[in-house]
């Protein structure tokens, strides 16, 4: 026994348009159980000189779909015209578990958005949104966060970064789980990004900075423009608004972040310790 699947594209009548979403549904039903119909009956009688049965069979219709390429996509699924099943997913990884929450978050509304409400001027606003929360510093820490097994194993080349944060763990004193969170903080642009991770925990206690350019840049960028780029324009010109917005901040950081490397290192005060704050 075989199974396949194909996507028929019905051109929907003027009258079903007129007439709302059901009426486009319930046409588009019938022309599919029928061409099932059709084509069965087509093959029995042109392809199968064995007597087995063949059988195209209906299943369901996607209104509305977001096709990426050959077996992947995502649409809003139908057995019956009356109301969605669910938003089907297939190919594609809009909720894998190393991904930061607050990218999933986003990505999973805007397609709700585009695929049920049928509103991508409000998927796009959200993502417009959701940028300038960031930029406001409108967030927790923990919705960058990602999340990372530890092996037992020894590592050879480069740590991975949430081996780095357990090691860091270990020597504060606290428990290692065993998938450790990690969220990228800025740090000497000379060291490499997967060195620049610390734990959400001491991040808040202090007052580290989040690298907001490297997760616009490396977190949010190439899902979202590949998931939600089919359905919204405008998205490569948003995004680079704020990668270029955030360059002299992330300068001024790095080199903030050097000074305070290298005062640890000399066990050093900066020069400021020395002066009392003038209230008057």
């Amino acid at each position: 026994m075989f199974a396949d699947s194909i996507f028929v594209k019905w051109k929907v009548s003027d009258e079903a348009r007129a007439l709302g979403q059901k009426a486009i549904l319930e046409e588009n039903f019938k022309q599919s159980e029928l061409a099932g119909e059709e084509i069965t009956k087509w093959l029995l009688e042109n392809h199968c000189p064995v007597p087995k049965r063949v059988e195209m069979e209906f299943e369901k219709v996607y209104y509305s779909l977001i096709s990426y390429s050959k077996k992947r996509y995502c649409g809003l699924l139908w057995t019956n015209v009356d109301k969605p099943d669910y938003i089907d997913y297939k190919g594609i990884a809009p909720v894998r578990r190393d991904t930061p929450k607050i990218v999933k978050d986003i990505i999973i509304k805007c397609i709700e958005l585009i695929l049920v409400q049928k509103d991508r001027p409000s998927a796009f606003a959200l993502l417009e949104e959701t940028f300038a929360r960031i930029d406001r510093g409108d967030y927790e820490i923990t919705e960058f966060a990602k999340t990372g097994a530890i092996s037992d194993k020894e590592y050879v080349g480069t740590i991975p970064p949430a081996a780095q944060v357990a090691e860091r763990l270990k020597k504060r004193g606290l428990p290692v789980p065993d998938r450790v969170s990690y969220v990228y903080v800025v740090g000497d642009p000379k060291d490499k990004a997967s060195t620049k991770v610390e734990d959400p925990d001491y991040i808040i206690q202090n007052n580290l900075k989040v690298d907001k350019r490297y997760y616009l840049n490396n977190q949010f960028k190439k899902p979202i423009i590949e998931l939600l780029g089919p359905a919204l324009n405008g998205l490569d010109e948003l995004i680079d608004k704020y990668l270029l917005k955030y360059q002299d901040y992330v300068r001024d950081d790095e080199a903030k972040a050097r000074r305070e490397a290298h005062q640890q290192e000399l066990n050093t005060k900066p020069i400021t310790s020395f002066f009392k704050r003038n209230l008057t």
